[in-house]
């Protein structure tokens, strides 16, 4: 074969390849993908099971200690912290249930005296009887929380301190998509929170667990009010006025954040926790760019593909990104005259930090916005983690404490 049909066969390939990816991209970008349709769960009636007088502390016989707290769908969970163990504990009948742990589906029998649980006992795998005593005096108490936005019914665990003053109370809102209690990111950080004195509501976000109402069709105004709901139900059940109220956002939820405390005149702090502060357009770029370049796809070719998907991706929620793509955290920051808290991971790839961090520090300069105290952690992501510990930054979790329960004097 001599250079000149080389030539002509390369050229060919060539050509073939460059028809292949433009058409890859064009169907990504332009068939439309199958849109997002919620799943429909249908909790059931479990009032028979009396759920709520077997949630709590548990002391087992191995001296390790477990919560059990509710499923957003029904039944019972428990909760290792020390471990991170999160099972699910179904009823059978009013005071048997089926534990599945570890593979293994267990028999648990709950033990009562007067119809006040007491514990409850299994038998393992190797036909080992267990003992779990139920604490009289727990770090803190749950309670099963019910209240609506209008005409949509919400629900959520508030965690209540056990302490005779409680200094500091916060409404948990949700990142982006399906997002509910048993997300076990959110449960261990509202249980660090309130096992060190803070009330916390974690809510299922709407149209997600046990809350009604559609999230993929919601606006950033919607989940703000939603979160406003939940902190009037936390603040009738304070008996001191000088309880700090306020937000604690996560991932969108942290964008929403200064929104709800603007909204809400009652609200005492927001805090941001790894939260864009750009607009939600710009935020999905800088995140499906990132994406592409982790899948193997070279640098050049990066921003086409970005826009291929980016389009693909607000296909699949046309009306979500109507009403948001747009949005931005940035003006509700600079109307907050309240203590406010914004926190990222130097290696997230998700928000864009540098130039959240960029349009933010402008606001934080300004003579008249002292109030907005920015913590940058380097070697976190977006899900704030220890690099040597593979879970959430307890450097982050520690700071956190200290600020929501001092928010006013804590830079």
């Amino acid at each position: 074969m001599n250079w000149t049909s080389i030539l002509k066969y390369t050229a060919g390939i060539t050509i073939l390849l460059i028809v292949l990816f433009l058409g890859f991209l064009a169907y990504i970008a332009f068939i439309p993908p199958e849109r997002y349709q919620p799943e429909t769960i249908q909790i059931p009636d479990q009032s028979s099971y009396a759920l709520d007088k077997k949630v709590g502390w548990y002391h087992l016989n191995d001296s390790s200690k477990l919560l059990i707290t509710w499923r957003p769908h029904g039944g019972l969970m428990t909760l290792n912290f020390d471990d991170f163990a999160n099972n699910n504990l179904l009823p059978d009948t009013k005071n048997k249930f089926s534990w599945y742990r570890d593979g293994d589906t267990l028999a648990v029998t709950f033990t009562d005296s007067a119809d006040v649980i007491t514990g409850f006992s299994w038998i393992d795998s190797s036909s080992v009887e267990h003992l779990a005593k139920k604490l009289e005096n727990p770090p803190y108490n749950q309670q099963l929380m019910k209240y609506n936005n209008g005409n949509v019914p919400l629900q959520g665990t508030l965690f209540r301190p056990n302490i005779e003053e409680v200094t500091s109370a916060a409404v948990i809102i949700h990142g982006s998509g399906t997002s509910h209690r048993n997300n076990f990111w959110y449960l261990y950080q509202s249980h660090y929170l309130a096992q060190r004195g803070i009330m916390i509501l974690l809510p299922d976000k709407r149209g997600s667990g046990a809350s009604g109402g559609e999230w993929h069709t919601a606006s950033m105004s919607d989940f703000a009010e939603d979160a406003i709901a939940g902190a009037k139900t936390v603040q009738e059940l304070l008996i001191n006025d000088s309880v700090n109220l306020g937000f604690i956002g996560f991932s969108q939820g942290g964008a929403i954040a200064p929104l709800a405390g603007a909204k809400y005149k009652e609200t005492d702090f927001v805090v941001d926790v790894v939260g864009s502060a750009v607009s939600y357009n710009e935020q999905l770029k800088f995140e499906i760019y990132n994406d592409v370049l982790s899948s193997g796809v070279p640098k050049f070719l990066a921003p086409v593909v970005t826009v291929a998907y980016t389009r693909r991706a607000k296909a699949r929620r046309p009306i979500w990104w109507e009403k948001n793509g747009s949005y931005s955290s940035l003006p509700y920051f600079e109307k907050l005259d309240i203590p406010t808290l914004i926190i990222y991971g130097g290696k997230d790839t998700n928000a864009p930090v540098e130039a959240s961090l960029e349009s933010l520090k402008k606001i934080q300069q300004s003579p008249s916005d002292d109030n907005i105290t920015i913590k940058v952690y380097e070697d976190s992501g977006h899900g704030m983690g220890d690099p040597e510990t593979g879970w959430i930054s307890k450097s982050y979790l520690d700071y956190l404490v200290e600020w929501v329960k001092d928010p006013r004097n804590i830079k």
